[in-house]
């Protein structure tokens, strides 16, 4: 017996998920369909049934519904759902932007089925009704590879402006499926609900902002079909259950240098709140022992804020670096500065041979050369677009534009483990590349990025390595975010709140 068509939410995924490119996904469908039993307009029946289930479930008290069809396999996908609800008693308002002799393959299918099920339809010239409880976008899929053209732009527009909450069918109508940026007008999703694979444009870029609550349908199609089209991207959908089983375990018989030595390099002058950012969070993750080296000034408040940090301040980086044998990993790159001072302590970092998270500063010594990079032991780099940016010599909207391109040439060129940060942060290594479902307003304030790198080094520092160790901190950071989100808005929060939100965690059973 066949596997029956299951939708699920994002956040109830499966054990493993995959982000995929729009070929890919174009790669799965062709091979589904050339396997059988399925025709694509089988495909396309479930599909638009999945989505019409959906429409109901998320709004069952919805009577009247505007559907807007394209003229590929996207409109298709509206027009069966248009049919289906026309058939459920439904107020029906399906609007098309072609001309129906032009469609072919299973869109044709699709138009001459609704078409003997009584839909009736308007060209997309004509007004919105003036009474809308939801609108689906079919308007345009995947394939959108260039500028949204004048005619489709018209309509996104006149659906974005209606004010009604959006069900997107398979992805929202002007957004690019491989890197998550605009194409011209967008239409906002309030659900998306994506086929066989899901697509790594809704996940990264500006694609979250207009995704909404994503959904995943494989439309019954077996694991053998994954199989053969290879190599997509990891998707960690980060779940509370999940970083119970990332942490690493901790045995009641432990003591403090079971859990590792993780040293701080940074604080320069006036930037004292970067290192004790990552100092405490490091702390907080688990560290057996933490240490920060810095400028003098910092230790006094470094100590009263986080008395658990062993603090040592020298104007004189040759009085610091002394210190580098003790740690089992540093952390280099908070609130350093770009002056000799930092200069010195980051070479001596890069020539240590010891695990380094290199950070802010650090990827910008890095970039203008004033350091050499680390040549032995492993490393994790943490850019944002603008470091990222630096160290390729390219502009910032090009790291944007192909985040997943960016990330995959920082790795190939340089080497070590790469962290792209920004909604759907990217990771990368020798052997695993992945995306991470997460996107938190909450995030977005100065001093994120410190606290993540502090989360690192105490990963590091208690045993994981390579990738692992910046899934588990992102894994954790998203679910640090999460917590805030649904305790406050994500205007007031500071990044100084997430490591007491990481101990809420903790308290509420993701510790092991």
């Amino acid at each position: 017996m066949r596997p029956a068509s299951v939708c699920y939410h994002l956040n109830d995924p499966p054990a493993t998920a995959f982000a995929w490119t729009a070929a890919q996904t174009r790669a799965l469908d062709a091979a589904a369909i050339a396997r059988g039993p399925d025709s694509g307009f089988d495909l396309m029946c479930r599909a638009g049934r999945s989505a019409f289930r959906l429409l109901r479930q998320r709004w069952p008290e919805a009577r009247r519904i505007v559907v807007s069809c394209g003229g590929g396999n996207n409109g298709g996908d509206g027009l069966v759902v248009a049919a289906l609800a026309h058939q459920q008693g439904l107020n029906v308002h399906c609007r098309i932007l072609f001309e129906p002799d032009s469609l072919r393959g299973e869109a044709a299918r699709a138009w001459r089925w609704a078409m003997d099920r009584g839909l009736g339809v308007v060209t997309a010239d004509q007004p919105l009704p003036e009474q809308v409880d939801v609108i689906v976008d079919a308007v345009l899929g995947t394939g959108l590879n260039g500028p949204v053209r004048a005619h489709h732009a018209a309509e996104l527009e006149k659906l974005a402006a209606a004010g009604a909450p959006v069900l997107a069918v398979d992805i929202p109508s002007g957004l690019h499926a491989d890197t998550g940026q605009p194409m011209g007008p967008v239409v906002p999703a309030d659900v998306t609900l994506t086929f066989i694979g899901i697509n790594r444009g809704l996940l990264t870029g500006q694609g979250p902002a207009f995704t909404g609550d994503l959904f995943f349908d494989r439309l019954a199609v077996s694991d053998s079909i994954y199989e053969a089209v290879g190599d997509p991207w990891k998707l960690v959908v980060p779940l509370t259950e999940l970083l119970r089983r990332l942490l690493p375990a901790r045995s009641p018989a432990a003591h403090k240098g079971s859990f590792g030595r993780v040293g701080i390099m940074g604080g320069n002058r006036g930037m004292g709140g970067a290192l004790l950012l990552a100092a405490g969070a490091a702390c907080r993750m688990g560290a057996g022992l933490v240490a920060a080296l810095t400028r003098p000034e910092h230790v006094g408040p470094g100590l009263s804020r986080w008395p658990d940090v062993q603090f040592l301040g020298s104007d004189d980086p040759q009085g610091l670096v002394g210190r580098l044998p003790w740690a089992d990993v540093w952390v280099i790159g908070p609130g350093l500065g770009q002056d000799d001072w930092a200069i010195a302590l980051l070479a001596a970092a890069c020539r240590s041979g010891k695990p380094l998270v290199l950070d802010a500063d650090a990827l910008n010594l890095l970039a203008a050369g004033a350091v050499d990079w680390p040549d032995s032991g492993q490393w994790w780099a943490t850019p944002h677009p603008g470091e990222a940016a630096r160290l390729l010599g390219i502009a910032v909207e090009e790291v944007e534009r192909d985040r997943f391109g960016a990330i995959e040439t920082l790795c190939d060129r340089f080497g070590g483990h790469w962290l792209l940060k920004g909604a759907g942060p990217l990771y990368a290594g020798a052997q695993v590349r992945g995306v991470v479902a997460s996107a938190h307003a909450s995030l977005a304030k100065g001093g994120s990025g410190d606290v993540l790198s502090g989360m690192l080094g105490a990963l590091a520092a208690q045993g994981l390595s390579g990738t692992e160790v910046i899934e588990t901190a992102l894994v954790a950071q998203s679910c640090m975010a999460a917590w805030l989100d649904a305790h406050g808005p994500a205007h007031a929060w500071l990044a100084s709140d997430q490591t007491d939100a990481l101990l809420h965690l903790f308290h509420d059973g993701c510790g092991t």
